[in-house]
Formats: structure tokens, C-alpha cells, sequence
């Protein structure tokens, strides 16, 4: 009985640490689960992004691929003093085109994601190329030609890789003037002195 009482007169004593000690502890808990869930809510992120350039890339061979088709049978048609068909008519092209927006609405997020504030240039691509996609002109195979020209950066990226560094590559493709024909369509023009991608007065699709 005295050392039972020993140890509550202890307690009564020093309530006020030990209610200081598990607050703490809660607290270091609450940080420790919120830190684990914002973890894993970066990473599903992430994997979703990295999905989405996956299935872009596919899509996007197939639809150019499509594109060359129609080309091909629009020549023919051409010379054979024919109407050429109406790529917009044919499913597989439209098809396509509404998956590659789709795709590209979800991809496109990769701009806000912390580890992309040091591409300041491919955040700017991403944002222009993503509207121009959404709302371009699709009437004619010229239409199409231009907006497998203006994706071609994106598709040229490597998926496998984390966002971060896809986002490292489509800043040294924008910048490199390989892709100069994007940009033009895009209206957008990489200024060296100030090492950003500005927009021009003319071009865009």
C-alpha cells in the first residue's frame, strides 16, 4: 500500500508534465499519420500522372499512325480525281482525339506538383499546350498534322521516369529549339537573355 501511494502521491505531483509529455505524444502521432497520408496521396499522384503519359504515348501512336493512313488515302484520292474522306468522320480518329484530351487534362497536372517549380519553361509549354489542344481546330488533316506537331514533346517523354524528372526532360526539349515547330504553333518563343518561353504576336493553331 505505501508504494502504491508513493506512486500516485508522484502522479499528483507532476500531472502537469506528464499531461505535457502525452500531448506531446499525441501530437508527434497526429504529424507522423498526417505526414504518412500526405505521402501517400503524393505518390498516387504521381503514379496517376505517370499513367497518363503512358496511355497518352500509346494513344498518340496510334492516332498518328492514323493520321499518316488518311494521308496516304487522301493522296491517292487526290490523284485519282476523287473526294477525299473526312477524317473526322472516321471513329477511330475522333476516338482517339477524345481520349488524347482526356489523357492530357489528367498529365497536365504535373505542372503543380512541388517537384516541377525548378521548369519553370516546360510548366509554360504544359499550360499552353494543353488549352491549344482542348480547343484546336480538327476540320482537316492539316488541323491533325498540327496537333501531332504540337504534342510531340510531350510524347516524346519518357514515362517510366518520376515526375520530377520527366519534367527536367520537357524543360531541356522546350529550350533545346529541337521542337521549334511546336512552339511556333503554340505561339510561343524561348528568349535567351531571359531564359524563358514567351508568347509571339502570331502563330497558334
Amino acid at each position: 500500500m505505501g508504494t502504491i501511494r508513493r506512486k500516485l502521491n508522484a502522479v499528483r505531483e507532476h500531472w502537469f508534465q506528464i499531461l505535457i509529455a502525452c500531448l506531446a505524444l499525441a501530437l508527434a502521432f497526429g504529424l507522423g499519420m498526417s505526414f504518412q497520408a500526405d505521402f501517400v496521396e503524393g505518390a498516387q499522384e504521381e503514379k496517376q500522372i505517370q499513367d497518363a503519359l503512358y496511355s497518352f504515348s500509346h494513344n498518340m501512336r496510334i492516332f498518328s499512325n492514323d493520321v499518316d493512313r488518311m494521308t496516304r488515302q487522301a493522296k491517292q484520292a487526290e490523284a485519282n480525281g476523287e473526294p477525299a474522306d473526312d477524317p473526322m468522320e472516321d471513329w477511330v480518329i475522333s476516338g482517339h482525339l477524345a481520349l488524347l484530351r482526356e489523357q492530357a487534362v489528367v498529365f497536365a497536372d504535373i505542372r503543380d506538383l512541388p517537384q516541377s517549380h525548378r521548369s519553370p519553361n516546360a510548366k509554360i509549354y504544359l499550360n499552353t499546350w494543353k488549352y491549344a489542344l482542348l480547343r484546336a481546330d480538327c476540320d482537316d488533316l492539316d488541323d491533325l498534322a498540327k496537333v501531332i506537331a504540337i504534342c510531340r514533346p510531350i510524347w516524346d517523354l519518357d514515362h517510366d521516369k518520376s515526375c520530377r524528372e520527366i519534367m527536367a526532360q520537357l524543360e531541356g526539349y522546350v529550350t533545346s529549339g529541337d521542337y521549334q515547330d511546336a512552339l511556333d504553333l503554340l505561339g510561343l518563343e524561348f528568349v535567351d537573355n531571359v531564359d524563358l518561353l514567351l508568347p509571339i504576336t502570331q502563330g497558334g493553331i
